[in-house]
């Protein structure tokens, strides 16, 4: 079974952002990486971006992101919460 490409999608850009953090995510606080709480309320995938870019609907749950790699801007990623539980459900891992 191939995953869908937003699943692809999703794992690049997830990775991107943990780079720099331990495997294990331990203390991801003291390695640049920060969340803002999750937004919305649905647990849907239907609307794949950030709330803002969708402002008729701002149901589908989901969380920013947000690395500070010492630079006057910070890096933020919006991540869909149905979205994850597709990532975790797809991979080899499952049972």
């Amino acid at each position: 079974m191939s995953e869908p490409d937003f699943v692809r999608d999703y794992i690049i850009r997830m990775c991107e952002m943990t780079k720099d953090c331990r495997p294990d995510m331990h203390e991801p606080d003291e390695q640049g990486l920060s969340i803002e709480f999750v937004e919305g309320f649905g647990l849907d995938n239907a609307c794949m971006g950030p709330p803002e870019s969708e402002p008729y609907r701002k149901t589908d749950a989901g969380f920013w992101l947000i690395k500070d790699e010492g630079e006057p801007t910070e890096r933020r990623e919006w991540f869909n919460l149905a979205c994850l539980i597709a990532v975790v459900r797809s991979g080899p891992w499952r049972y």
